[in-house]
């Protein structure tokens, strides 16, 4: 009997430091940049003009191999910056998540030489952010599971996740990735947001 109040003893401290430790944890909000924080669809209709000589709808864009992808999405984030739409609702839930003591960050698969650009968007909408996080140019990985290697660190020091993203791709990887975590997904385009259960 005296071990089983020892045991049940150690375990109703460990629960007590456990909920000091959750409410010590924050709440974090998630925002991808490109398509989902601003709509990039005209800049990138007048890049493809320049480059390719004609307007390439941004659906074929995407399906274009990397190698050509990568440099032209460069070229449109810093010649065509001023043509990115912003994103009015998500924009204005990120301002009012953060008064409600939501930190936020930016995870994008930019490369990191478009730190500047990005910050001059988000600066110019006065988006607030903690971090913007961009990958490294050249990664050989996919989008989505660089997402969740980026994301994997935060995951333990916040108690929820709001992660919204206009790829389904990412969110049903990263979903996956980490079912049964304290991350809730979001489906971004230009209707709005719908979260994926």
């Amino acid at each position: 009997m005296e071990e089983y109040k020892e045991a049940r003893t150690q375990d109703s401290e460990a629960m007590t430091e456990n909920r000091k430790h959750i409410s010590k944890r924050r709440r974090l909000l998630v925002l991808d940049f490109d398509d989902t924080l601003f709509f990039t669809e005209e800049a990138l209709s007048l890049a493809s003009e320049e480059v390719f000589g004609k307007r390439i709808p941004v659906s074929e864009i995407r399906k274009m191999e990397n190698a050509v992808k990568q440099p032209f999405y460069e070229h449109t984030a810093v010649k065509y910056k001023e043509y990115l739409k912003p994103n009015g609702r998500l924009i204005g839930l990120s301002k009012t998540l953060k008064l409600k003591g939501y930190e936020v960050i930016v995870l994008s698969g930019r490369h990191e030489g478009q730190l500047e650009e990005t910050k001059y968007s988000l600066d110019l909408h006065k988006i607030p952010y903690k971090a913007i996080i961009l990958s490294k140019k050249g990664r050989t990985i996919s989008n989505a599971e660089w997402k969740a290697r980026a994301l994997s660190e935060y995951i333990p020091r916040y108690h929820e996740i709001l992660f919204f993203d206009d790829d389904i791709a990412n969110i049903k990887f990263i979903k996956k990735k980490f079912a049964g975590k304290n991350i809730r997904f979001f489906l971004v385009n230009k209707r709005g947001e719908r979260e994926i259960k």
